[in-house]
């Protein structure tokens, strides 16, 4: 694939230096080294390696944003238009802290008492009670540092034309909502358990506390004072937005059905934005943080949100404890989607970087440490590229992917395979057939529903995975399933219909 550096804004009045890093971090981002193997390679080599189409990325020096610039194309194939810096990407997660800074702003205004229950919010719905959380009282505080207990899990979000639930269907489990209930697996306030439906519990009482439409609060609290015009939680996008937003891919290189998937849980996952309005987001709560600002919230709460509640979770950010420079991110992933931000509020450094695709997290990454180390971030030397990550790249460097081909399979064999199996106990997996569309719905535990392809007549591939299952026959009847992920095979016996 030809880099295609086709859109870029440059800010910083010394442009010369300002090519020179670019052009540095395109032609060599930092090594990868996994096991005896180093490959050091241009971003474009990792996008083709890794078959990323798209790449947005902002650089944020001294709390400006001195250069955004897009790579690639919206969709993989020739022909594709270019990604710029006005591209719309999916944010996924990072919809949680925008969430969090729309909540933050009505508190400070009053509307809101982020340490009183809950449920006295809610009208429309009730939050199970008793188990875990018997006698336990559960704030908007403990909603926004995810350490609510509710039971943890994301969003595979809806192909588009597909039934779309509302807000209460998604807390219910209820069809056609694809997840499970919201419920308290744990004792409040304990630790850290990343949730989404913890944050559609906040849209709730947002939308019935202010009585207006999520999407307009968010607006006019967040997106207008900051003047981010590519930013909206709408899931039916404008045609004029929708002609500039990038398509999702899987992890396979294949396209999403219709360009993307429809996610109606809109504060945990369905913002579109760009890197640049992400950047200017990250600038205001940095500038914030300093005192130089209070366009969204005040000194003291931005100070509230970033400052560590339990572990590294803020008030919607992602910090450091014990953390002198201001540290703040958060990453994002939706099907076919991948996106991080991060920030230093201290010294006004920062990224955000945009992909369209199921592998685009390890060149997130990796673009992360190239800007940290051109941009001299002072916490550079500290910084590690994780070891999984480093394996994924290299692997697919060297060309290990798989391209695996659906095939047609009878639809009887789709009826038999479906059922229950357990991986663990109390783990199972619930396989369904979808017989007229070819293929198997598969979910595992709480985690959302996946298709599963045929390849063969017994072994079926995810799109939205790098992992495969197989079915085992036994005196003539299908006895159990396996798992075939990152080299190893789990079997999982069936269990009684």
């Amino acid at each position: 694939m030809r880099l295609a550096a086709v859109g870029t804004v440059l800010i910083l009045s010394a442009a010369c230096a300002t090519d020179t890093r670019i052009a540095a971090i395109e032609s060599a981002l930092p090594a990868v080294t996994n096991g005896d193997s180093t490959i050091q390679r241009s971003l474009a080599e990792w996008m083709d390696a890794l078959g990323v189409p798209g790449v947005s990325i902002a650089v944020i020096d001294d709390y400006r944003i001195v250069w955004a610039k897009g790579y690639g194309t919206l969709s993989a194939g020739a022909g594709g238009a270019a990604v710029t810096p006005s591209t719309l990407f999916q944010a996924a997660s990072i919809a949680k802290p925008v969430t969090a800074l729309a909540l933050l702003h009505h508190a400070d205004a009053g509307a809101f008492d982020l340490d009183a229950d809950v449920r006295s919010m809610l009208r429309s719905w009730s939050l199970p009670t008793g188990g875990a959380d018997s006698g336990t009282t559960i704030t908007l505080r403990h909603l926004l540092s995810h350490t609510a207990g509710i039971r943890a899990g994301g969003f595979t979000g809806y192909e588009r034309g597909a039934p779309i639930p509302s807000t209460l269907q998604i807390l219910q489990g209820a069809e056609p909502a694809l997840n499970t209930a919201a419920v308290v697996d744990r004792k409040p306030g304990e630790a850290v358990e990343y949730s989404g439906l913890g944050y559609t519990m906040i849209e709730l009482a947002m939308v019935e506390r202010l009585g207006r439409p999520f999407e307009r609060i968010v607006d006019e609290s967040v997106f207008r004072p900051l003047n981010m015009r590519n930013s909206t939680f709408a899931q039916t996008l404008p045609e004029a937005l929708a002609t500039r937003a990038a398509r999702g891919h899987f992890a396979s290189g294949a396209p999403l059905p219709g360009g993307w998937n429809i996610y109606p849980e809109l504060a945990a996952a369905g913002l579109w934005t760009t890197p640049t309005d992400l950047a200017t987001l990250a600038i205001e709560t940095a500038q914030s943080w300093m005192g130089r600002s209070e366009r969204v919230l005040t000194t003291a709460t931005t100070r509230r949100m970033l400052a560590p509640y339990r572990e590294r979770m803020g008030l919607g950010f992602v910090v450091r404890a014990d953390d002198s420079l201001g540290f703040f991110s958060h990453s994002g992933g939706n099907q076919g989607y991948r996106a991080h931000m991060e920030m230093l509020a201290r010294v006004g450094k920062g990224v955000v970087v945009m992909t369209n695709s199921d592998v685009g997290h390890p060149l997130t990454a990796l673009i992360t440490l190239a800007v940290a180390q051109h941009y001299g971030w002072p916490d550079t030397a500290q910084r590690r590229f994780s070891s999984a990550n480093a394996q994924l790249l290299t692997e697919q460097m060297a060309g290990v992917g798989v391209v695996r081909t659906r095939v047609a399979i009878d639809d009887t064999l789709l009826v038999r395979y479906a059922g229950r199996y357990e991986l663990a106990p109390g783990f199972h997996f619930v396989v369904g057939a979808d017989t007229a569309r070819s293929r198997l719905i598969v979910r595992l535990g709480d985690q959302g529903r996946l298709h599963a392809y045929p390849e063969s007549n017994t072994k079926f591939f995810f799109e939205a995975a790098d992992a495969q299952i197989s079915f085992v026959d036994s005196a003539g009847r299908t006895s159990a399933l396996q798992l075939h992920q990152g080299g190893r095979i789990q079997m999982a016996r069936r269990l009684p219909q």
